[in-house]
């Protein structure tokens, strides 16, 4: 199997947003994860920390001091609008 090029690579990435892992959300309002393996309200450094744990390469996009990004950033798709994997 050959590597993959760096373009290829960032064509695969995986976006994990904190919403997706906050259990104070409903599934309606973009949590995407069980209430059991959820918690209340995730930080950069706990998806960090969880990323880092299970050894998978990543690449933050905020920096660690900064604020929460706006809720329209993170916001589940409006219905009926298509979503990419």
């Amino acid at each position: 199997m050959a590597a993959l090029s760096t373009s290829e690579v960032r064509d695969r990435r995986l976006i994990l947003h904190s919403i997706y892992f906050d259990a104070t959300k409903k599934l309606s309002e973009g949590r995407k994860v069980p209430l059991s393996q959820a918690c209340d309200h995730p930080i950069l450094r706990d998806l960090i920390d969880a990323v880092q744990a299970l050894g998978l390469p990543f690449e933050p996009e905020a920096r660690l001091d900064a604020t929460p990004l706006p809720a329209r950033l993170t916001a589940p798709p409006s219905p009926g609008q298509e979503v990419q994997p």
